[in-house]
């Protein structure tokens, strides 16, 4: 590994000049040390300008460096560089990636008064700050100061906006901009829009809208891995899911199996192990507390399932066997195992789920 000495030196070797400055502050955009020894570098040759500054603070919001991004936009304007679009996108950004909602309102507050016009970028990062704190009113301000501007909204706008309404448990307006967006040509809906979209209806115990957007999701190719229409195998995968796409998935992969079950059309091995894998274990990056895996795992318990965690490896693992999964669903006394627990939304659940096979 280089040193901050050997870096400047190679720099000089090299003759480096403002444009390939530009391209090695990109290049070493994910090594925060690198690019404080470039941007030092670059600052000591005098010739620092305004995209050099921008990636700088890029860089610095790519590795969570919020309050050294806003020091260096301080240092931007006392150095007499004028900030451009790009550079106030970066800075609104590195505050959202923060968890800065007032400090990327500040920024962008201050970017109107400079005369900066924002972009769609400008206005997404804004509007994924406010979403991660929390503030749908203020996500939907911006949005609404978006669409004065005349800026065009993305799928990341709506994906954002759709988020900010579910945490703030405002399902109306999450399906009322889900609604808008469908309505803008060439913006479509991905994992990131039905994610946050289908915990709102699923809290909000909007079953029956839940299960269309499920569909819906599934004609615009988002969650490939479970096909209702093809037999369902045993491994259940939620990977990259939110609360309420994990549940409902879970539910459809349970209705599956049962009908094969119950039907006697199930060709799998009688020694294949059951497994939903949640995406919380040993080896993924979330830590702490993961709602999927607890809004899984308590469904699961509710319906008096099999289903336990693979302990001590790999707790966000669910396994049962195949043995004990088909008695568990061949003695339902109800007919289906949806309606084993006492939850309201699992009676309509199991009302309308069979419309998706």
């Amino acid at each position: 590994m280089k040193t901050e000495e050997e870096v400047a030196a190679e720099l000089t070797k090299r003759n480096v000049g403002a444009r390939e400055l530009t391209r090695v502050l990109g290049a070493v955009s994910r090594d925060l040390r690198a690019s404080e020894w470039v941007f030092k570098w670059g600052r000591e040759k005098g010739m620092l300008n305004t995209i050099h500054y921008s990636q700088y603070i890029s860089n610095l919001g790519k590795g969570r460096m919020w309050g050294r991004a806003v020091k260096a936009f301080e240092a931007m304007k006392d150095a007499g560089v004028e900030p451009n679009t790009i550079t106030y996108s970066a800075l609104i950004s590195a505050c959202e990636k923060g968890g800065q909602w007032k400090r990327a309102v500040e920024a962008f507050e201050d970017m109107k008064r400079a005369g900066v016009e924002p972009n769609t970028i400008t206005y997404n990062a804004l509007i994924s700050a406010c979403e991660k704190g929390g503030q749908w009113e203020k996500a939907v301000e911006a949005f609404e100061d978006m669409k004065r501007a005349y800026v065009e909204p993305d799928t990341i706008t709506y994906s954002a906006l759709i988020s900010a309404f579910e945490k703030g448990g405002q399902w109306e307006k999450a399906v009322k901009a889900f609604v808008d967006m469908r309505q803008h040509p060439g913006v479509d809906a991905n994992v990131a829009t039905f994610n946050p979209l289908l915990s709102a209806l699923w809290k909000s115990a909007q079953v029956v809208q839940a299960l269309e957007v499920f569909k819906l999701a599934r004609q615009s190719n988002v969650y490939l891995n479970l096909d209702p229409t093809a037999p369902p195998k045993t491994l259940l995968d939620l990977h990259d899911m939110s609360e309420g796409a994990a549940v409902i998935s879970t539910l459809v992969w349970l209705r599956a199996w049962e009908r094969c079950v119950q039907s006697g059309t199930d060709r799998s091995s009688s020694k294949a192990a059951f497994e939903v894998v949640t995406g919380w274990g040993k080896n993924s990056p979330v830590r702490g507390v993961s709602e999927v895996k607890d809004a899984v795992d308590t469904l699961l318990r509710s319906m008096d399932s099999p289903f336990v965690p693979a302990l001590p490896h790999n707790a966000g693992r669910l396994t049962a066997s195949s043995k004990d999964v088909r008695e568990w669903m061949r003695a339902s006394r109800e007919g289906s195992v949806l309606q084993s627990a006492d939850d309201a939304r699992l009676a309509a659940v199991e009302k309308h789920i069979d419309g998706l096979f």
